[in-house]
């Protein structure tokens, strides 16, 4: 067991890093005056927390967190192995119901959605065996956040509502403000932004009754996303602003390159693309000081944007394949789909048409899994663009009426009218 242990251990580091993780699971292993071949499960988590820290130092605290939760995750599945041996009680399952929440978590925090969701709904029939409604309530956050993850809606929305149901049986504010926004994030999904609104509001006021400073934070940032979608770019940056002065008196620098990259939005939704690239370089500045690797992909994907409109389209290339390279790294498909769809834009101002179609094509299949309308609608005019300029006129007129439709559904005048100039000149 020793044996194996070490050497699982030893080669998830590898996997992640390289000869670095073999270096550094070495030297953790002896500071924690551990033979690197020995190593035990009692072991693990004070291990986690040295390789954590050199992780960080090293890559960033993404990547350290991954390997964080993957070494994590073998301490909770011994646990789970060594109850199988005990007889059944209520303390057994007690136990086994929580160490399958923390693992789904853990598997959420690693990318791995689909066995989050099978941890969650095991953890889901010990709690309703045990007649538990706390455990029950844990248990659907977690169900919650899986089904978003993985764009199957409308269990998400069933879940959410039996955790509304039950925290109002239990007077949980917290965790009915945690569901209201749950459910706030799934309208807007659906284009339901009035019931978005409505949704958030009501999760606001519990967290405000609650003074649960980071639930608010989040529900603001949540407002500030949702506001700069429905195009009310000052009530969006007013709630950006907010969420930033809460992050900003724990000094948290996470959320300081979040709250500069969030304004640099809107200001590129204004079309302020001067604006936008110098707040996006200071997010990027900040994302390298600091090892946040996920916020320096995104900085860079939102600077790239900023290039495609200076028509600066080398400095636009580079930043999107620097930003795409590291979302595939951290397996954050959304973001995939944003780079491709983006840098198939960028093709079609160069006039480089095939690419664009190519780049188009798989950004677009992204987001139809993900269920994610809006961007989707931004991906099928771009690739109508490029079929019209390849001839293709009968794909081109199907895509951008698609496109039109979707507007149409979310309400997005503005965008519509845009877009249907387009589907004229096809037309005529």
């Amino acid at each position: 067991m020793v044996r194996g242990i070490s050497h699982r251990v030893r080669e998830t580091l590898r996997e992640e890093l390289g000869d670095l993780g073999e270096s550094i699971y070495e030297k953790q292993c002896w500071d924690l005056g551990v033979p690197p071949d020995s190593l035990s499960y009692e072991d693990l988590d004070g291990l986690s927390e040295k390789v954590f820290d050199a992780v960080r130092y090293f890559v960033g605290i993404k990547k350290a967190e991954n390997v964080k939760n993957s070494i994590r995750k073998y301490v909770i599945l011994n646990r789970l192995n060594e109850l199988e041996s005990l007889e059944k009680s209520v303390v057994r399952l007690f136990k086994e119901c929580k160490l399958h929440l923390e693992l789904g978590s853990t598997n959420l925090s690693l990318g791995h959605m689909g066995e989050g969701l099978k941890d969650f709904e095991k953890s889901l029939k010990i709690a309703e065996n045990l007649n538990k409604n706390d455990l029950k309530i844990e248990t659907y956050l977690g169900l919650i956040q899986a089904n978003l993850e993985l764009g199957e809606l409308d269990r998400a929305k069933e879940i959410i509502e039996d955790c509304i149901s039950l925290t109002d049986g239990m007077g949980d504010k917290n965790k009915k403000a945690e569901s209201l926004r749950y459910l706030g994030v799934l309208k807007w999904r659906r284009g339901k932004y009035d019931e978005a609104l409505e949704n958030l509001e009501k999760s606001l006021s519990l967290y405000r009754d609650e003074w649960d400073r980071n639930g608010i934070a989040v529900v603001y940032d949540t407002l500030g996303d949702l506001y700069g979608e429905m195009e009310e770019y000052d009530k969006s940056l007013e709630y950006y602003k907010k969420s930033g002065d809460i992050y900003g008196d724990e000094k948290n620098q996470y959320q300081r390159v979040v709250s500069f990259m969030n304004q640099g939005v809107i200001y590129s939704l204004q079309k302020d693309w001067e604006k936008a690239a110098e707040l996006y370089s200071q997010s990027k500045s900040l994302a390298e000081e600091h090892r946040l690797p996920n916020l320096l992909a995104w900085s860079l994907f939102n600077l790239g944007e900023s290039y495609i409109y200076k028509e600066d389209y080398d400095k636009a290339e580079d930043a999107f394949q620097e930003s795409l390279k590291l979302l595939e790294d951290q397996q954050d498909h959304f973001g995939e789909a944003g780079v491709k769809v983006k840098y198939g834009q960028l093709c079609v101002e160069r006039e480089e048409y095939e690419e664009a179609e190519e780049n188009l094509a798989a950004g677009i299949k992204i987001l139809r899994d993900l269920g994610i309308p809006r961007y989707l609608a931004d991906a099928l005019h771009e690739l109508g663009k490029a079929k019209s300029a390849l001839g293709d006129e009968e794909d081109a007129r199907n895509l951008i009426e698609e496109a039109v439709d979707i507007y149409e559904e979310l309400g997005l005048e503005e965008r519509k009218e845009r877009v249907l100039e387009d589907l004229n000149e096809l037309t005529k």
